[in-house]
């Protein structure tokens, strides 16, 4: 079964049941035996049993509790740009991917309502780069590089990022605790970050809901459950950036022997143990017994 990033994005805001506040962030965090004080970027302080941060690769919430983004983010040395076009109508359901020489990656997914997805990835050390930059180095890529440029120079929803790695060693400070990518995350090139995520929630809120009136040992129960899981999901593909983004005709050639290969005997088995890991982890069946301040008895 597949489901599409923006559909699974839809279907979990409509069933958690959480207030949503956009445009907004946090600012400070202060917190004590029983609980956290909150700050916003838009003036109040609110006072919360636990805080989450689920807020990606550079969360500022590990920023605030658990210190600078240099002491747990590791830059590959490539950039990704993404943003949406009309859907060209060829695609079939595939994500296509071109390489060019001189570490560039084009690629187009379907996405939702008459859309594609667009990525442009570029090898760069750590560098400003954005709009401008992109299209500079993707001049000349061939394939449908031309047509997705057009896309970028009106696309709204455009958005660059670096390609990094992040590890921090103990995801929880007192109540203040890491989710996602803002705790790990193997880059786009290991992929698996939103089941990682996913299951991450799961068993998070489900030792929060064991313990009610002990945070602390939740969170430590959360990351014996799930430390060997992720530690495997992060794990980068042989070769890293230098194998997803090629410099060289004859690299670009080799990646894609190996590629086809990857589909084939005996090496087919060492795919699908990557992609079969989910399978090997058995989650708790968590029963929520008893309620505590901010979490209701059901």
């Amino acid at each position: 079964m597949e489901i599409l990033r923006g559909d699974l994005a839809a279907i979990l805001r409509g069933s958690s049941g959480a207030e949503e506040r956009f445009g907004d962030r946090i600012v400070a965090l202060a917190q004590d035996d029983h609980g956290v004080d909150v700050t916003f970027a838009s003036g109040p302080t609110e006072r919360f049993d636990v805080v989450v941060g689920a807020d990606g690769v550079h969360s500022g919430v590990r920023a605030l509790a658990f210190g600078p983004e240099r002491d747990f983010v590791r830059h590959l040395g490539a950039y990704g740009g993404y943003f949406t076009v009309p859907d060209p109508g060829d695609l079939d359901h595939w994500f296509l991917m071109h390489n060019a020489t001189g570490g560039r990656v084009a690629g187009i997914r379907p996405g939702r309502d008459g859309t594609a997805v667009v990525s442009l990835t570029v090898t760069s050390p750590p560098a400003r780069v954005g709009r401008e930059e992109l299209t500079a180095r993707m001049a000349g890529a061939g394939w449908r590089v031309p047509e997705l440029l057009t896309g970028l120079a009106g696309a709204t929803d455009f958005f660059v990022d670096s390609i990094s790695q992040v590890r921090v060693e103990r995801w929880a400070r007192g109540r203040i605790v890491l989710l996602g990518d803002a705790g790990w995350c193997g880059s786009p090139l290991a992929g698996q970050g939103t089941s990682l995520a996913l299951v991450g929630a799961y068993v998070l809120a489900g030792e929060l809901a064991a313990r009610p009136d002990d945070p602390e040992a939740a969170f430590a129960a959360y990351q014996r459950e799930l430390n060997d899981h992720v530690a495997a999901g992060v794990r980068m593909p042989p070769g890293g950036v230098r194998m997803f983004a090629p410099r060289s005709a004859a690299m670009i050639a080799a990646r894609a022997w190996s590629m086809r290969m990857m589909t084939r005997a005996p090496l087919r088995s060492v795919l699908a143990r990557r992609f079969g890991r989910a399978d090997r982890l058995r989650l708790k069946g968590y029963v929520r017994s008893v309620s505590g301040p901010g979490i209701p008895r059901s």
